[in-house]
């Protein structure tokens, strides 16, 4: 018998590659057919049997029985022409189980979806969301694998589900998680690891976002976090790095509360960014340059550090705040260790509004 193939029917094979071609009964000479093989690609089990191969991705997650597990066979290249969709009513689990697959098409969730596993889920297309989408009340799950993309990692795009990160790692050429303006759902990210190139969370939507714990955000571009939606943001804990600019921009009318965390600072820009009709509460550490509040942002600033230090591009005022923007300082240590004897703490210009 052949591992590793299969008919439409209960046998399986093994061969090199893709088979089709007339076969005969042995137990019955006369009787010719014709057949088409296609290989084994992916795994259903329910606990620790097998209960059904695959050949595709779609294939897969069209046919897998909720509270089951995928897993992927081998590493491979995956491009088929459908596109892989979890229903609403399924909850399953993707194994990566050490391999890597290669996907062209964005995995459509509706249901809920739980990554696991050492392996890699890789999208490699010059178009399209990215690796993984959520629609309607789906949630997502990342606790293990690695997810990477030549577009975003993870998007919520109507949805008014969640997209949990746990674990493992999503590194994507644009953002690493993504919520488009239409999203309602919930961000919640305790741990891993989420980089974009140009941002590692870009929030448009209205969702409400947690960020604790031994979470990890990182941008080489723009922002490690950007809101210029009206989400409801919770900031206790983990690290956020603009490499080139901005840990933290907020631009829209979110609102967000800080009470810990680590802010990092790029080469070219400030540790936060504090700009819209955003209401700000920070009580984190930003530490490498300064906090620029402009525009109509109100800021209350409730203790943590604020410490502006030289080896940046340029040395600026620790807290800058300028335009229509309104700050109240009533804790925090705010210090400036920058050489320019002419760069300051806190610095107000124009109609600023700064209460100490």
């Amino acid at each position: 018998s052949l591992e590793g193939w299969s008919d439409i029917g209960e046998n399986t094979y093994e061969i090199d590659q893709n088979v089709e071609g007339e076969w005969i009964d042995e137990n019955s000479p006369s009787t010719e057919g014709y057949a088409m093989w296609k290989q084994n690609n992916y795994a259903e089990y329910n606990g620790a049997t097998v209960v059904k191969y695959y050949s595709t991705l779609a294939e897969a997650l069209s046919g897998v029985t909720s509270g089951n597990t995928i897993k992927p066979l081998r590493t491979l290249t995956d491009y088929s022409s459908s596109t892989p969709t979890l229903a609403t009513e399924k909850t399953i689990t993707l194994d990566l189980d050490g391999k890597t697959v290669i996907t062209s098409k964005t995995i459509t969730n509706n249901g809920t979806l739980t990554m696991t596993g050492t392996g890699t889920l890789a999208y490699n297309q010059s178009e399209g969301l990215g690796a993984i989408a959520n629609y309607n009340e789906a949630n997502f799950t990342l606790s293990g694998g690695n997810i990477t993309s030549t577009r975003s990692g993870v998007v919520n795009v109507n949805s008014t589900g969640t997209i949990r990160v746990q674990g493992g790692t999503i590194t994507a050429e644009v953002n690493g998680i993504y919520e488009e303006e239409n999203a309602n759902g919930e961000i919640i990210v305790t741990g891993g690891t989420i980089e974009g190139t140009a941002r590692g969370l870009y929030a448009c939507g209205n969702s409400e976002i947690t960020l604790s714990n031994n979470a990890y955000i990182k941008s080489n571009i723009s922002a490690a976090i950007n809101i210029p939606g009206s989400n409801v943001v919770t900031i206790s804990g983990g690290t956020y790095e603009g490499v080139s600019e901005v840990a933290l921009a907020t631009y829209g009318t979110g609102n967000v509360t800080v009470t810990g965390g680590t802010f990092k600072q790029g080469a070219n820009g400030y540790s936060i960014t504090l700009r819209g009709d955003s209401e700000v509460s920070y009580g984190g550490t930003a530490i490498g340059t300064s906090v620029y509040i402009a525009e109509n942002a109100k800021v209350n600033i409730i203790g943590g550090t604020l410490r502006n230090e030289d080896g940046g591009t340029d040395n600026r005022d620790t807290v800058l705040v300028r335009d229509s923007a309104k700050v109240t300082i009533t804790g925090g240590n705010i210090s400036k260790t920058a050489s320019e004897s002419d760069r300051y703490a806190v610095y107000s210009m124009e109609t600023a509004d700064v209460t100490i």
